[in-house]
This record gives C-alpha cells, structure tokens and sequence, in this order.
C-alpha cells in the first residue's frame, strides 16, 4: 500500500515538474537554441533524479567516465529498459544528440521541445530513405562536438532479458567511422516499462570500453550485445530475477 502511495505521489509531481520543464525548454531554446534545450534538460535530469531519490527512496549512480571519449565525436548504444533514460539522458553525456520517430513532433509542447534539441527525427514510412535521414542528421551533429544517442534495441525491455538489436546501429557505425559507447543500467528494475509502481533501489548506469571503428557486421553486432547484455545483466538484483523467473 505504501508503495502505490510513493508511486502516486511521485507521478503527480513528476507530471508537474516535467509541465514546467517543458515550458523552459521551449523558451530556453527560442533563446539559445540546442544549447539552451540541453542545459534545462541537465536540471530536469537532475530534478527527476531527487524526486525519485526523496518520495521514492531510489538512488542513482553512474560508473565507468573514464570510458567517454573526450571529443562529442562518437555514437552512444544505450540499453533501454525505462523511460527513465529518456528522461535522464542529459545526464549521459555533454549535448546528445538523439535520433527519435517523426511522430513525437506531433505531441503537444514536447514536439517542440524535440525540434528546438536539434533531434534527429526519422520517418519510418520511409523505409530505406530512413537510413539516407539517420546519416544525415548524425554528421551534422558530430561536426559540432554532439554524440548522437541511440537505443540499439528500438524498444524498451525486460530487465535480464535479451533484446533484439537492429541493424542502424551499424549503419551509423559504418557510415560514421566513430566510435561507439555502450551504456548498460538497471533502471526497468525500478522503473518498470509501462508500470505505475515505482520501487526503491538503485539504478546504476555503466559506461563500457568503446568499440573502436572498422569491425564488419557480425564482429560489431556480436561484441556490442555481448558488452550491453553481459554488463546489465550483472546489474540486475538476484532479487528481481528470482521475482521474474528469468
């Protein structure tokens, strides 16, 4: 009961919180554009994190900077799990840049907070064209210092299940000839993918080696989701497997 009470409470903040920080990404970045966009996103990263911290009891932690390569010249593999990552990403690395679904423009204030961020909106309907979009938009953004963000899998998952990692990510990689962070985290733990409970814990974000450029295909695929799964897994609490039965 005390945890549907937290999660209730928690939610109607955060709708607030996240009302208000809308509002300043669009006038921040009417103002200073991408730049000005990405420093209110850093705060309401920052903010999120408190609130889960104070009504939720969940922590957060983030291991492995020594990984982040030290130019904005690299794409980032983050493992999806929540929309916790989504909303925190700011947090990630300095001036992401994220590739999203054309769709989200048509989402009321957020769709401008996405075009005002300088995202890389891609039109599925597209088919082979979306790629042509995705490379496009990626050099843009790397020639101003600007890692592009990428969730590998498309999707959200299961925490301590394997996912199904498509083929963009090695388009970009090919294309780009940069190198690639993996990020693995815990964060579907404790806040679940469509789920209204929150639970305490701690979410841990980990950055990985890099995976310098000139792999084929195969080679990349296979080192990118060994490093994703084998990492987050070992995140995942013995206690959320054995309640999962994965």
């Amino acid at each position: 009961m005390m945890q549907y009470i937290r999660s209730l409470i928690f939610n109607i903040v955060f709708f607030i919180w996240m009302t208000f920080i809308s509002i300043s990404c669009v006038l921040a970045g009417l103002i200073w554009g991408y730049k000005g966009v990405n420093r209110v996103g850093e705060f309401c990263s920052a903010g999120v994190e408190k609130l889960l911290q104070v009504i939720i009891g969940t922590t957060t932690e983030f291991r492995g900077h020594e990984h982040i390569p030290k130019d904005g010249k690299f794409l980032v593999a983050c493992k999806h799990q929540s929309a916790w990552e989504t909303i925190s990403l700011h947090r990630f690395v300095k001036d992401p840049t994220v590739i999203m679904k054309k769709e989200l423009l048509y989402v009321p204030l957020f769709g401008l907070v996405v075009k005002l961020a300088g995202s890389i909106l891609i039109d599925r309907k597209k088919g082979k064209l979306v790629l042509r979009q995705m490379i496009e938009g990626a050099k843009k953004s790397l020639e101003n210092n600007r890692p592009i963000f990428i969730f590998p899998e498309g999707t959200r998952g299961v925490p301590g299940k394997p996912g199904r990692y498509r083929r963009g990510i090695f388009s970009l990689y090919e294309a780009l000839n940069v190198p690639v962070l993996p990020i693995a985290l815990n964060s579907g733990c404790f806040w679940p993918r469509r789920g209204f409970l929150k639970t305490k814990g701690h979410i841990v974000v980990e950055y990985l080696a890099p995976i310098m450029p000139g792999l084929n295909e195969k080679d990349f695929m296979a080192k990118l989701e060994t490093a994703l799964e084998d990492a987050s897994l070992k995140l995942v609490p013995q206690s959320h497997l054995k309640d999962k039965e994965i």
